[in-house]
């Protein structure tokens, strides 16, 4: 999944860069739920316009 490679992609930038795990580990904690929030938004808005196609080809 793109959202996971791009997460790794920030922890080893932060970890290089020095600016300590916590700070980066906080941020990954903080951005988890939203993305959550966002991959099921997607889905209930692709399972709405499935139903609403098949409602329609009645």
């Amino acid at each position: 999944m793109k959202l996971g490679l791009e997460a790794k992609t920030v922890l080893v930038i932060g970890g290089t860069r020095g600016i300590g795990r916590a700070a980066v580990a906080s941020l990954y904690v903080q951005l988890t739920p939203l993305l959550l929030c966002l991959q099921h938004l997607l889905s209930a808005i692709t399972h709405r316009q499935a139903a609403l196609s098949r409602r329609s080809q009645w």
